[in-house]
């Protein structure tokens, strides 16, 4: 494969997929010169007002289908919904066609350094707390929701560092990133609709250190198996070749660790409450006590102190670090209270989409849950689901194409109490009228949203507005429900 262009201007570029990334380097490209032709397999009556606002930045634009012409280029650039599997990109490698994703283009262009977060879960909490102890030390993009390209070309004037969180998706076609700071929270399995194996899976997410070099850090979840397995990797320099793409560096990037669980040679640690560092050159030390009650759960403890050491790796205050830890608020649609009613407590956490995300969250909650999942399986182990919700759930409300698998499999494992809703509005009264006082209601649901709601977005949306109305709805003196 050739390499990628260094210069624009000119440059024949196809991109596979007109949505929010599409667009996004459509408008840097054709600002830079670039030829863009935007292809999309959906109809234009799918699309919305995206075609109309691509070909007033001067590309052109196919849709329902991808023409020969597609091909005919000097780059594909290809959208992380799209799989390098797709036939038409498995053609442009076999052509030698020069095939990367949006990611690698922003850091070809990126004039600062990049501190890039991967992992199955986590990674938007680190890169969120990550860019609030940076402050205007930082800025925040990739994933996480700005497409990465638009924002390492604005203006970055007073900013030393871009946050980027980056999805295994992107990291496929990357040719030369190399974050300055490179961070692996977990891997659990998911995605194993478009991975073909799990093995796949870690590779892919193993490519966010391909390339980093001497001067470099790399920092891994010490109580996680497969990110110690990649550390590995890093550490001895033997990351797994990527087929079609530059074989990994020779490395030589500085290898940390975190842990909740145990003391760690060079990194952070949990200690009797407080956060302990060693960094390489000096002496292990106390840098905060853990007393963060917005922060709640095992899992956000871990994604704190990951985020403690790699904020400590920029030379950033213990102060700051601190201040972002306690002014921290939850994202939208993850674990976020959405209204209370008779001592139930409404959870939206719509973006958790596999089993491990479930779990940290029914590990969350004291009181009884009442668990709303289910949705379309992207390849997950459902049995596994099944086993942890009847662990730590006092019902179940099934919902979706996987609905009815997983509460077969809860029952299995023991779980009494499951029932199905054909509606958001259903499961959220049908979990409510289930669950004691006090009690939680969580939307938790280990799969994608695309059988019943537009994205996981709208899947939260609709469980808030249905919580809400049956909050509203409900008579006089219900907030002093009895507890069942």
């Amino acid at each position: 494969m050739k390499p990628i262009p260094q210069h624009w201007s000119g440059q024949r570029v196809s991109i596979l997929g007109l949505a929010r990334s599409g667009l996004a380097l459509a408008r840097v490209l054709r600002g830079q010169g670039s030829q863009v032709l935007l292809s999309d397999q959906r109809a234009a009556s799918e699309l919305g007002d995206l075609p109309a606002q691509a070909q007033q930045l001067g590309a052109e634009v196919e849709m329902a289908g991808h023409s020969r012409r597609l091909l005919d280029c000097d780059v594909l650039i290809i959208s992380p919904g799209v799989s390098l599997y797709a036939p038409v990109v498995q053609e442009a490698l076999q052509r030698g066609v020069v095939v990367a994703g949006e990611v690698e283009i922003a850091y070809q262009m990126c004039p600062r350094p990049l501190l890039a977060v991967t992992g199955t879960n986590g990674k938007s909490t680190s890169c969120s707390l990550l860019q609030a102890a940076l402050g205007s030390r930082g800025r925040l993009a990739g994933n996480i929701g700005v497409p990465l390209v638009s924002e390492v070309t604005s203006d970055l004037q007073g900013v030393d560092f871009v946050v980027a969180e980056i999805s295994s998706f992107q990291l496929e076609t990357v040719h030369s990133f190399r974050p300055k700071l490179a961070m692996l929270t977990n891997i659990t399995a998911d995605h194993l609709d478009r991975h073909r194996t799990m093995e796949e899976y870690v590779q892919a997410k193993a490519r966010l250190f391909a390339y980093q070099q001497a001067g470099d850090w790399a920092i891994f979840n010490a109580d996680d198996p497969w990110a110690v397995q990649v550390g590995e990797w890093v550490a001895r320099g033997q990351l797994p070749v990527w087929p079609h793409y530059p074989p990994p560096g020779s490395g030589g990037a500085q290898v940390l660790h975190y842990s909740v669980e145990k003391r760690v040679d060079l990194g952070a640690w949990l200690e009797d409450g407080w956060f302990w560092a060693h960094l390489p050159g000096g002496q292990a030390e106390p840098i905060l006590r853990w007393d963060f009650a917005n922060l709640p759960g095992p899992h956000n403890l871990s994604n704190a102190l990951a985020t403690c050491l790699a904020a400590l790796c920029v030379a950033t205050p213990r102060s700051d670090i601190e201040g972002a830890f306690a002014g921290y608020q939850r994202m939208h649609h993850r674990l976020e209270e959405v209204g209370q009613l008779g001592g139930v407590r409404f959870i939206d956490d719509s973006k958790a989409t596999n089993v491990s995300s479930v779990e940290s969250a029914l590990q969350t909650y004291a009181e009884p849950i009442v668990l709303i999942a289910g949705g379309r399986d992207k390849g997950l182990d459902l049995e596994a689901l099944g086993d942890v919700i009847a662990r730590h759930c006092h019902a179940l409300v099934g919902i979706g194409e996987a609905g009815p698998v997983i509460a077969s499999y809860a029952q299995k494992h023991g779980l009494q109490a499951h029932h199905m809703a054909t509606t958001m509005e259903e499961a959220v009264q049908l979990a409510h009228s289930l669950a004691p006082s006090p009690g939680v209601v969580l939307l938790s649901p280990a799969c994608t949203s695309f059988d019943m709601f537009r994205n996981a977005e709208h899947r939260g949306d609709e469980f808030a507005a249905s919580a809400q109305r049956l909050i509203a709805g409900s008579p006089p003196g219900a907030g002093q429900r009895e507890e069942r």
